[in-house]
């Protein structure tokens, strides 16, 4: 059985903590929205997205307001990730925290989540509507030129 030697010790600040983890940095990023592989049109009034990395793991955050959702049409995805993915993970995802804005006919969106495509270091939108809680691809025709969309996405990087 293995001791732990509790012993109090000085209160540390958050730098000195991150300081002493090996491998740990964060920044900021510019997060974009594309439809298919289009990104024409498309205008912000917010892209403010930040980044935890740890070793190889990437936790990124987003929040995007759009002014315009471009013309591009196709599966929607969130684009510019600040590291590129490694190709052969399993499991890269993450979640919407909020969104506003979005169309769907006739059925309320109950969730929406995220799947990423590796390769690509892009993350594909997915949703379950309320009427039949079928899973299916968010695209252009779910935005609205005011669409606002939350996350966060967690992958594993190359570097």
């Amino acid at each position: 059985m293995r001791e732990f030697d509790i012993q109090p010790s000085p209160r540390r600040s958050l730098d000195q903590i991150e300081a002493g983890i090996q491998g740990y940095a964060t920044g900021n990023w510019t997060p974009r929205i594309g439809h298919g592989n289009d990104e024409t049109g498309v205008t912000y009034s917010q892209q403010d997205g930040t980044w935890i990395k740890l070793g190889r793991l990437v936790t990124v955050f987003f929040a995007i307001t759009l002014t315009n959702k471009g013309t591009g049409t196709g599966g929607s995805s969130i684009r510019g990730f600040p590291f590129n993915a490694r190709p052969d993970q399993i499991g890269a995802g993450g979640g919407m925290t909020y969104w506003v804005n979005m169309t769907e006919t006739g059925n309320k969106i109950r969730c929406m989540h995220l799947s990423m495509a590796a390769v690509q270091s892009f993350a594909g939108l997915r949703h379950t509507t309320s009427a039949n809680n079928d899973d299916g691809p968010i695209t252009e025709f779910n935005f609205t030129n005011t669409s606002s969309l939350r996350g966060n996405i967690a992958y594993e990087s190359l570097e």
